[in-house]
């Protein structure tokens, strides 16, 4: 009769193919921290007397912050070669940065110390992806990729769906914020936990380049599965700190379709940030729980961890440009459409218009961050692929920086309505330059 600690073990070993997976448990359990707490920050904002503006900042705190982050751990990593070192240390810091949390009573504080969550999370960011390929061969790339994907993603929803289950049992406590402070602890511990179940798992060390990563095929069957993750990033990060040119020298190296895209990405990057900055205080101030708040954006996330490799089929199928444009043109409506829902008297109808807008976000969600690799990967000559997907997705920070603040001023000063209404001209915007852009074509 096996104990329950060896059932455990068997049921774990048996949920992939790789002995050496279980690491990964351990990184979704931070993953889950890190995913109830990008909620829980702005909704403890607005409990400490946040305006629409201060929560737009919370939002680009986290954006601006990644970029620089991954950057800076990036380049430390590939230098000294620790690349466990920098996992474990992302977990822990996250844990202790999270700790931190219930001891503010400033709206402001809350915005600096998100920033350095995000900057400290940003230290596992670069390197998990090469723990996850190293001894496979490139034609598995892909596959494996899509597996730290999936528990990136359902970590992030287990984190949500575990906040909501806390908050509604603290809500009969002494008061809010009391329990919003008792998840930043739950939070915490959780990745201080995933710690040592890193340290135990994680693989020794990781011998893959990153360069190999950038220049490799897989990237393109990976984006046709749908099952791109952002932590790529580590790759473009280390060439362009060897060749350091001027951005104007870089762009120029890139086909002028290219350039264009990275023109569309910056405009969309910014419009959902406008979008998503003011939405939590948004939610607030229509007097909805915590609880609800909560299932409404697993709501979203939910829908996108589904037809993400739906989405990824389709994209082999049917031009990429083209999926995406009409992403794009869906929430070019949609975000108004949040502001109108809002005005809705009935409880009942308000809340189900908002949950059906809620899924639809999650929907087009996916579209876009499978097509928009599929496009710079495709569209990038393959020795410059990897410092394309290092550009796009720096651009979607800057993006998520300026976008959170420009959303939060226009919410404080105008309404809710009109930052809602920028967001969804800025898609439309973004959507109208993707339709005259030619992908295909090159300077040559």
């Amino acid at each position: 009769m096996p104990t329950p600690l060896t059932a455990v073990r068997r049921f774990v070993a048996g949920l992939s193919r790789h002995a050496s997976d279980r690491w990964l448990y351990a990184w979704a359990l931070g993953y889950a921290a890190v995913g109830a707490a990008s909620l829980l920050v702005p909704l403890y904002a607005v409990a400490l007397g946040a305006d629409p503006f201060v929560v737009g900042l919370v939002e680009a705190a986290a954006g601006l912050a990644g970029v620089p982050g991954a950057l800076v751990w990036g380049r430390l990593a590939d230098r000294t070669g620790n690349r466990r070192g920098f996992v474990l240390g992302g977990l822990f810091g996250a844990g202790v940065v999270l700790a931190l949390f219930p001891r503010l009573t400033s709206p402001r504080a809350v915005v600096l110390l998100n920033a350095a969550l995000w900057f400290v999370v940003s230290a596992a960011s670069p390197v998990v992806t090469l723990f996850m390929i190293e001894g496979t061969p490139e034609r598995e790339w892909g596959e494996r990729i899509g597996l730290l994907n999936a528990f990136q993603r359902y970590g992030w929803v287990g984190g949500l769906v575990g906040g909501t289950l806390w908050l509604g049992v603290g809500a009969v406590g002494p008061s809010v914020v009391a329990a919003q402070r008792g998840l930043f602890l739950l939070c915490a511990a959780a990745s201080v936990v995933a710690t040592p179940l890193a340290f135990y798992w994680l693989p020794p060390e990781t011998t893959t380049s990153p360069r190999r990563l950038g220049r490799s095929s897989a990237l393109g069957r990976l984006v046709a599965g749908g099952r791109y993750a952002k932590l790529v990033a580590f790759v473009p990060l280390r060439a362009v700190r060897v060749r350091r040119p001027s951005p104007r020298r870089l762009l120029s190296r890139f086909p002028s379709g290219l350039r264009r895209y990275f023109l569309v990405a910056a405009l969309f990057s910014t419009a959902f940030s406008v979008f998503f900055g003011p939405l939590p205080v948004f939610l607030a101030d229509l007097q909805y729980p915590d609880t609800l708040i909560f299932g409404l954006f697993i709501v979203s996330n939910a829908v996108s961890a589904i037809v993400f490799v739906p989405v990824g089929r389709l994209t082999a199928r049917i031009d990429p440009a083209a999926l995406q444009v009409r992403a794009l043109g869906v929430r070019t409506l949609l975000f108004p459409a949040f502001g109108l829902a809002g005005g809705l008297a009935a409880w009942w109808l308000r809340t189900g218009s908002l949950a059906l807008g809620f899924a639809v976000v999650g929907l087009t969600w996916a579209v876009v961050a499978v097509t928009g690799a599929a496009l710079v990967s495709r569209a990038a000559p393959a020795p410059l692929r990897g410092e394309a997907l290092g550009v796009y997705t720096a651009l979607s920070g800057v993006g998520a920086g300026v976008g959170g603040v420009l959303g939060g001023a226009l919410a404080r000063v105008a309404g809710y309505a009109v930052a809602f209404g920028a967001a969804g001209l800025l898609v439309g915007c973004s959507a109208a330059v993707l339709l005259t852009t030619d992908l295909t074509g090159s300077d040559a």
